[in-house]
């Protein structure tokens, strides 16, 4: 019963979308435990360490940012990764109100495979940061 509960939580998240592009010019993301008939798989958890199999290009069709989510209930934890919508993103992981009792945190990214981090959502702020820093440094 409580990985029908997980489920349902995850599929709460919304529908990530599981179709495949061929174009190598489209981002792509990780995808693990997107299928969690067979329960939830603990290596998609961090330390994660990914296959190639693993990596897959979005959806061509609109933009999208890869997800990294991890959903703690009943004891367990789950790390999801995927392709969003990058139109969906912003509320994405908004479900409080259905299930109080769960915790999740989303990350979303736009870099080229940057969900498979242990915190996809400092990929994109490297760059920031690193020019940010050499500014200052060039100013003194």
């Amino acid at each position: 019963m409580p990985l029908l509960l997980l489920f349902v939580v995850l599929a709460s998240l919304g529908e990530i979308d599981r179709y495949v592009a061929v174009d190598a010019g489209e981002i792509r993301c990780y995808r693990c435990n997107l299928d969690l008939e067979d329960g939830p798989k603990t290596e998609c958890n961090d330390p994660y360490a990914p296959t190639s199999e693993d990596l897959h290009a979005c959806p061509q069709v609109g933009s999208h940012l890869c997800l990294k989510s991890r959903v703690f209930y009943r004891n367990v934890l789950t790390t999801v990764r995927g392709c969003v919508p990058a139109s969906r993103a912003a509320n994405y992981c908004h479900f409080r109100e259905r299930f109080p009792e769960a915790e999740v945190e989303c990350f979303f990214c736009g870099g080229d495979a940057c969900n498979g981090s242990p915190d996809a959502s400092v990929v994109p702020a490297i760059p920031a940061i690193s020019m940010i820093f050499l500014a200052i440094l060039s100013y003194r």
